[in-house]
This record gives C-alpha cells, structure tokens and sequence, in this order.
C-alpha cells in the first residue's frame, strides 16, 4: 500500500467515494452514512431507486455509475480529495488513473474467495462446481481484476440446499462489516493496515458465459444435473444466467426447478416420462430419475419425448 500523505490524526474523519449497486451496496451507504466520516459521493446504476434516494438523503453527490471508466475522474477524486473509493458489486472497469487517485487507495468487496473465485457470477459456478466452502473477499484494487492485495476474509461452508442467492446472501451479510471495520482502521492508522498478496497461481476467473449455454445434459448423474440447475436459481431475482432449459425437437423449453427421486431407472437419459402430484414431469438422469418443475406449467410435452443432450 503506498504511504499515506502525512500528518495524520488519529480517527480523522474519511471522506469516501462509494460505487456501489444492489443490496451490498445499499447496505454499506447505510452504514458509512451513520459514521463520522464524510460521504462525498455515491456512483451507481439506481440513480432514481432506492440508492440515489438515500445518496441525496445524506447529503453525497450522485454521479452516474460509468464515472470510473474515465480517466478525468481520477482529476474529481483529487480536486475532492477524495481519500478511500469503495467498490461495492459495482461492475465496470474503473480506469487505472481512477484507481491511484484516493489517497488511501481504492477497494472492492468482491462476492467470493479469491484468488479461486474472482470474475462473474462466481456464486452460480460455486453451486456448479459442487464447492464445499465459499467466502467474501475485501482487497486493494489494482488494473487486473480482483488480483489486489487481500485486506480481510470470511470463509462459510456451502450447504446441500444453498443456491446463488443463498451465498450471495451470506457474502453480504459477511462483507459489509468488513468494509466499515477497513474504514475504521484507515482513520486510525492508514500505515498500520495490513494486508495479503494473492496466490495468483491459483487463480481462477470466471467471465460471463454460461456453461452449456444453459442447456441441461441428461448424460450425468441426478445430483450432477439438479446441481447445474440450482447454479441458476436467483430466487426471486432474475439470474444472470438467465433460465436453464430442455432442448427438444428443436425448441428450447425453461426449468424452474428440478429435484431427485431417488428411484433408479432403466430408460435412455433425457427420457419424459409422468407427471407427479404437484405438477412436476419425470425424466431420466443417467441414474436416476429426477422431477423438473417447469416454469410455464402449461407446456404440453407427450410422455416417451427424449431430450436432447447436445
């Protein structure tokens, strides 16, 4: 970390710059907001929402979100002087001249641990991948994605029946106290932060494809397939990944949800075969058979149809 401009007083009051989106990003304007450092400004995508309002409500500027793009920023943040920018699930690029420009440097709350989950949507790949452990991760931010230096972690197991949602719940109830504790820590003793280079050796980033295109493969194992499904499963939210889906006969037909039986079966993988009492239809894993929930009920698909896998 470079050397803080001195003198510097012990619990002087921050002033701070948050880019910040969604329920995280809410969550820690409220918390900065009811400390005696100064919010200087709020960037973010939810101008009119809920975050512009409670931006205006404590007295910070709202800029538009893609102000980190550009490079003139970097002149604001110094004019302002503009000690910490926070990153909070905000997604554009911030330019390397943005980046060196608060005096006490810039940092991200990114919603995984790093460096085994850095890029997008890390949560649905963890549910993907089958990951028995996840986490939060607070860090410097420097030009490459998510390599900064590491500033705190929390470390949660992944439970059976965790989805995105879940876990992105988790990495934000985690998250926000660390980034108040950094603040904290920076107005006591900016020098005296300590923080952890990554092992960018094993370092694995996510961009923002999505595997298989969303298309189920009724070639692997029921806990394979209903995993993969539950990678997409945003709750209420939209997923960025949007709907996984059936392919058949050419069209491709959207899955809310599916489930295991338990039961073995004998037929080709991708078999239709009954509906359940809840209105869910059977098709073969390739072990077992699993319920999927479609997300228009009303989609007539004969018994005896097989699904693609391709």
């Amino acid at each position: 970390m470079r050397a803080a401009q001195l003198p510097w007083r012990p619990m002087e009051p921050l002033r701070i710059v948050l880019a910040g989106e969604e329920s995280a990003g809410r969550q820690v304007l409220e918390q900065v907001a009811r400390t005696d450092h100064e919010l200087v400004a709020v960037l973010t995508a939810d101008a009119d929402g809920t975050i512009g309002r409670l931006a205006e409500r404590v007295g910070a500027s709202v800029l538009p979100a893609e102000s980190v793009k550009q490079s003139s920023f970097a002149t604001w943040l110094r004019d302002e002087r503009v000690d910490v920018l926070l990153n909070v699930h905000s997604l554009y690029i911030i330019a390397a001249e943005v980046l060196e420009a608060p005096r006490l440097g810039a940092y991200n709350l990114h919603p995984g641990p790093l460096p085994e989950y850095s890029g997008l949507n890390c949560v649905s790949w963890a549910i993907l991948e089958g990951a028995r452990e996840y986490g939060v991760t607070l860090h410097q931010m420097v030009p490459k994605i998510d390599a900064g230096e590491i500033v705190a972690m929390r470390r949660f197991p992944v439970e059976p029946d965790d989805t995105p949602f879940t876990l992105a719940t988790r990495c934000i109830r985690e998250g926000v106290p660390l980034v108040i504790e950094l603040v904290d820590a920076l107005a006591v003793d900016p020098m005296g932060l300590e923080t952890t280079p990554q092992e960018l050796g094993d370092r694995r980033y996510y961009g923002g494809g999505v595997p298989r295109e969303g298309v189920i493969d009724w070639n692997q194992p029921a806990a394979d397939l209903c995993r993969f499904v539950r990678a997409f499963d945003y709750f209420r939210f939209e997923s960025p990944w949007g709907r996984p889906k059936l392919r058949a006969d050419g069209r491709l037909v959207e899955v809310k949800q599916a489930s295991r039986t338990g039961e073995a079966c004998t037929e080709p993988p991708g078999t239709l075969g009954g509906t359940d009492d809840d209105g869910g239809r059977r098709v073969a894993a390739a072990d077992e058979w699993v319920i999927v929930t479609l997300v228009d009920a009303t989609t007539a698909l004969p018994d005896g149809l097989v699904f693609d896998s391709d």
